[in-house]
């Protein structure tokens, strides 16, 4: 799971609170989401704080830009399910919509409780590779630290 929660110490607490739930959780910046998501192949990817200030469209449009990103689940925690802001964000593909409240423990539950849910991914992708997502991929690659020993060179 992928929690994008920029400024805000609720990420930690929901962090910390689904690690004790078994859940395995990386946290991640709005800015770094992308790239985050692009690399670990999250089954969820939840929104909190700055990165859901806009009901997470921004952030949602720029998972959209690449084809390994653009079918991720995502959950948004937000001031609640009814009204416009709610209906326009799942139109634009936010699975869930989580209350923010102050029983962290309470919002933790409900996430595990989608993230078991959710059909299993098995991580593969397919489809044509075309020269703007090898483009992307070489350059996610070559700024990467997460790869060790790989080494990757533009020729």
């Amino acid at each position: 799971m992928l929690i994008s929660s920029e400024g805000e110490k609720l990420g930690d607490a929901l962090a910390k609170r689904l690690r004790r739930l078994g859940i395995t959780v990386e946290e991640t910046s709005a800015e770094d989401a992308v790239q985050t998501a692009f690399v670990t192949a999250p089954d969820l990817v939840v929104l909190a704080g700055s990165a859901a200030a806009d009901g997470g469209h921004a952030l949602l449009d720029r998972f959209g830009e690449h084809h390994a990103t653009s079918m991720l689940p995502v959950v948004l925690i937000g001031e609640g399910k009814a009204g416009p802001d709610a209906r326009a964000a799942l139109r634009h593909g936010i699975v869930a919509i989580v209350e923010r409240t102050s029983n962290v423990e309470r919002m933790a539950q409900s996430i595990a409780a989608l993230a078991i849910d959710l059909p299993e991914r098995t991580g593969e992708t397919s489809g044509a590779l075309g020269e703007r997502e090898l483009a992307a991929l070489v350059e996610l690659l070559t700024e990467s630290h997460r790869f060790g020993l790989l080494s990757v060179t533009d020729e």
